[in-house]
């Protein structure tokens, strides 16, 4: 009788037992300034990073200034990924171990300073 093999979680696959929000981030590779602004339209983030979009270089620099950001709001998230958008201006991050209704409110707040 043959058995059903378990499916082994891929790094990737989302652990629904631990709050998380799936953010809309606009990335602006090789800007003269870092800079991050919400746009209450989309509700989504738009970053700027000095690194040039090489060999994954703004990416990383995006998500270690997301981190910071977060933080900086009062919000500790574990774990910022890029899920889609790699190589797009237009990413999807997922930031883990975060109150989504509590940073929505924040980042309300910031759009209207």
């Amino acid at each position: 009788m043959p058995t059903q093999s378990s499916k082994k979680k891929k790094k990737d696959d989302i652990d629904h037992s631990i709050p998380y929000v799936m953010l809309d981030v606009l990335a602006k590779p090789g800007s003269k300034v870092v800079n991050i602004s919400f746009d209450p339209v989309t509700e989504g983030l738009i970053v700027s990073v000095k690194s040039p979009p090489t060999k994954g270089k703004a990416n990383r620099e995006l998500l270690r200034i997301l981190r910071d950001f977060l933080e900086q709001l009062g919000c500790q998230p574990t774990r910022c990924t890029i899920v889609r958008g790699h190589a797009s201006r237009n990413k999807i991050v997922l930031v883990t171990n975060i109150n989504v209704a509590e940073l929505r409110e924040k980042l309300k707040v910031l759009a209207l300073s």
